[in-house]
């Protein structure tokens, strides 16, 4: 579980300040915030996994992807697509992985 501190609070899901990338799987929000540290958020609806253990499968691989990469002072929000075939993990970890970091370069 991710920590409170490091949670991404809900009412932040929906400000519009976000630099946004869009892949096949996935979209990745990120924005630079004043606090210090970082915030994430994972957005994965039954429409896009139905069960609760894959859905928390999935969340546990955008976690350790963002806690091995991401610089300081940044929130990251990570939205699953619906009606999409997941790829396998190491696909999904190279494609996040990426996303972020060409996000976070030109912050």
């Amino acid at each position: 579980m991710i920590s409170r501190v490091s949670r991404l609070p809900y009412e932040e899901f929906r400000s519009r300040d976000y630099r946004e990338i869009v892949t096949p799987y996935f979209s990745v929000k990120v924005r630079r915030n004043s606090l210090g540290k970082n915030r994430f958020g994972i957005v994965i609806g039954i429409a896009a996994v139905k069960s609760a253990a894959r859905r928390n499968f999935w969340r546990r691989q955008a976690k350790s992807v963002f806690l091995e990469m991401s610089p300081k002072g940044i929130d990251v929000l990570i939205i699953l697509r619906s009606h999409v075939a997941l790829p396998v993990r190491n696909i999904f970890r190279k494609t996040l992985a990426d996303a972020i970091e060409s996000l976070t370069t030109n912050l």
